[in-house]
């Protein structure tokens, strides 16, 4: 069983400003009011020569300390410079899965697209119980990015 939010939100800033700002995971509790204190726990996977290095590699480790949730530990499975990223948290019963999406408009700025989707036997559960917080979390991010970027 699977369990989708998706939250899509425009900026008019570029996909390289928008990038800039999403890809310094680091740097989130600094901008994000959901993010109460962010902290790599592991590097990940070796980096391959000719890869862009900007960011983690794929398997690093986050902690990431969020109000009104439990701290999590979230492994980056995709890392596409410019792009996109995704991570993953397993907890019993659930895997969730966080993609985060910057794409070009055509007539100029950015689509930034939070994607988050729980599987697994008790994803029906997690999702009643925390789909509304989730959403507003991901609108929360998905604004306060764009408004981040677009201020440049």
């Amino acid at each position: 069983m699977t369990r989708t939010i998706e939250v899509t939100r425009a900026a008019s800033a570029g996909p390289g400003e928008v990038w800039r700002v999403l890809g310094d995971l680091d740097a989130w509790a600094d901008w994000l009011p959901t993010v109460i204190r962010i902290e790599r726990q592991t590097a990940g996977a070796e980096v391959s020569s000719g890869r862009d290095t900007s960011g983690p590699a794929v398997e690093a480790v986050y902690r990431i300390e969020q109000p009104k949730l439990p701290p999590t530990r979230w492994t980056v499975t995709d890392w596409r410079p410019g792009s996109a990223f995704s991570w993953r948290s397993h907890r019993p019963g659930v895997v969730s899965t966080a993609d985060h999406v910057v794409r070009p408009l055509a007539g100029g700025g950015s689509e930034i697209t939070l994607r988050m989707t729980f599987a697994g036997p008790l994803a029906w559960l997690v999702h009643w119980l925390y789909a509304g917080l989730t959403r507003s979390y991901m609108e929360t991010e998905a604004q306060a990015l764009a408004e981040r970027a677009d201020a440049g």
